[in-house]
C-alpha cells in the first residue's frame, strides 16, 4: 500500500471536505490523486477484503 493511499485513508475518514468530494463523483475525485490502478479500483468497490489485502489494518485507519 503506498504512502498516498494510506494518507487518503486517514482523510477519508476525518475530513468532510474530502469525504463529501469522493462520495460527490469517487471517479473524478481518485483522478486527482497518485494512488495506483489497483488502489483506485478497491477504494472505487468499496471491497474491504481487498483493501485488506493492500495492507490497510486498524493501525493505518486510526
Amino acid at each position: 500500500m503506498s504512502i498516498e493511499f494510506q494518507k487518503l485513508i486517514k482523510k477519508l475518514q476525518s475530513d468532510p471536505i474530502t469525504i463529501g468530494n469522493f462520495l460527490a463523483d469517487p471517479e473524478e475525485f481518485l483522478k486527482s490523486t497518485k494512488l495506483t490502478n489497483q488502489e483506485k479500483k478497491t477504494l472505487l468497490a468499496r471491497d474491504v477484503e481487498a483493501l485488506n489485502d493492500l495492507g490497510l489494518t486498524t493501525s493505518v485507519v486510526s
